[in-house]
């Protein structure tokens, strides 16, 4: 999730891309259904045989469920120690996990206008915070108003 629905098909593969830590010329849209405000995309990535499965709520698209691991889900992987920052979701990070702001740091993150997608080391922990508009949140929170998680 993350990145604007101006952009078209350019902003997923820009972000399927940062998802999976892949050049985006290893990123083809195999198919796409959808209406103002909602879509369905399928892409592949070389090395990768199943398609892997975007949705998109209004301006923002999602990896859903079914999508195969990102590389840093591989179980037994160590988590970066990336490198301090003061980017607001750094604070956000650190309250909404009540810890010291110290101990956030950003590992990377992809941001356009109105929505990005943060990788942060919390304490030890990688964790993925989403910003809708002016908004952070978590990754596999609600988005407030409707019933799809993030």
């Amino acid at each position: 999730m993350g990145n604007c629905f101006p952009g078209g098909t350019a902003s997923l593969i820009r972000l399927v891309a940062f998802d999976y830590e892949v050049n985006e010329n290893q990123v083809t849209v195999v198919s796409q259904i959808g209406d103002r405000g909602q879509g369905i995309y399928q892409v592949t990535i070389r090395g990768i045989t199943t398609p892997i499965r975007y949705d998109r709520v209004g301006s923002v698209y999602m990896r859903h469920a079914s999508a195969p691991p990102l590389p840093h889900e591989v179980p037994g992987q160590a988590t970066p120690t990336g490198k301090p920052s003061n980017h607001g979701v750094i604070k956000y990070a650190a309250a909404d996990n009540q810890v010291p702001t110290q101990s956030v740091t950003m590992i990377k993150m992809s941001e356009e206008i109105g929505s990005g997608t943060y990788h942060l080391n919390v304490k030890g922990n990688r964790m993925i915070y989403k910003k809708m508009g002016t908004s952070f949140m978590k990754a596999g929170s609600f988005i407030p108003g409707t019933n799809t998680v993030v």
